[in-house]
C-alpha cells in the first residue's frame, strides 16, 4: 500500500512484534519541509520496525526489491547503505531534498558518480540502523531457542556451578556465532551468571537461575570516509 492511513496503521501492528515493515510511498511532499507526510508522521512515531523509503519509481515496487535484495541476507552481516535495486530507477534529488529526506529518518535511491544506490543511511523510522534491529532479533530468538532446546533436550540440568556454566557455554556459542556474522565486535563479549552460592533460595527452590546477563559491542559499519592527504616535491 501507499496509503498514508494504510501504512500507519501496518506500522502500529508490527511494533507489537517481532517483525520489520519495509513500506515506500512516492509523495513528493516528503522531500520537502513539511511535517504532516507520511515520513515525519512515521518519524514521530519513533518506531524501531518500520523503515520507510521514497522513490518516485513507487508503482514499480523498490520496497519488495530492497527487501528481496537484503532479507535473505544474515540479519546483522550486512549494511542496508550503498545497495543496488534492480529494475527500479533512481532520483535526481537536490542537496536540499536529501537533506528533508534524511532529517526524517527515511530513505532514498538515487544515482551517484553513475551508480544507483541507496544513498541514505538504512535507518528505521526511530533512527536505529536496520542491521542493528535485525541482528538483536536475530540473536534473541535463536538464544531463547538455544536454551529451550537445552531444557528440553537433557534430562535435567542440575541447579549447580556445572549446570550454570552449561547455560554461560550456550550464551557465549551463539554470541560467538554473531561475531562470526559480522553483527557483534570481537573479544567484547561478557557474561555474568551468578555463583551458586548467591542464589536466592526461593528462587532455587522454584527452579528459576535469574540474574544471567550479556553485554558486547556491535561491529557497526563504516558508511563515511574522510582522508587527509599531502603532497610534496
Amino acid at each position: 500500500t501507499r496509503t498514508k492511513a494504510d501504512i500507519l496503521l501496518c506500522a502500529a501492528a508490527i511494533e507489537l512484534l517481532t517483525k520489520f515493515y519495509l513500506a515506500c510511498t512516492g509523495d513528493a511532499v516528503v522531500i520537502t519541509s513539511a511535517d504532516d507526510d507520511i515520513v515525519s508522521e512515521l518519524q514521530d512515531l519513533s518506531y524501531d520496525r518500520t523503515a520507510i523509503i521514497y522513490s518516485s519509481d513507487y508503482a514499480n515496487y523498490p520496497d519488495a526489491c530492497w527487501a528481496g535484495l537484503q532479507l535473505p541476507k544474515t540479519p546483522g552481516s550486512t549494511t542496508w547503505k550503498f545497495k543496488n535495486l534492480a529494475g527500479i530507477t533512481a532520483d535526481d534529488l537536490t542537496t536540499a531534498e536529501v537533506g528533508y529526506v534524511l532529517g526524517k529518518d527515511g530513505n532514498y535511491y538515487e544515482s551517484i558518480a553513475g551508480l544507483s544506490v541507496i544513498s541514505s543511511e538504512g535507518v528505521v523510522v526511530s533512527g536505529e540502523y536496520i542491521d542493528v534491529i535485525r541482528g538483536a532479533d536475530e540473536l534473541q530468538v535463536a538464544l531463547a531457542e538455544d536454551i529451550y532446546t537445552l531444557l528440553v533436550n537433557a534430562e535435567k540440568i542440575p541447579f549447580t556451578t556445572a549446570g550454570i556454566g552449561v547455560i554461560e557455554n550456550a550464551i557465549r556459542y551463539r554470541v560467538q556465532k554473531k561475531i562470526d556474522d559480522g553483527f557483534i565486535a570481537a573479544n567484547t563479549l561478557v557474561v555474568t551468571v551468578p555463583d551458586i552460592d548467591d542464589v536466592d533460595a526461593d528462587e532455587k527452590a522454584v527452579r528459576w537461575l535469574n540474574g544471567v546477563t550479556f553485554s558486547a559491542t556491535l561491529s557497526g559499519a563504516i558508511h563515511k570516509v574522510t582522508i587527509t592527504g599531502k603532497l610534496q616535491v
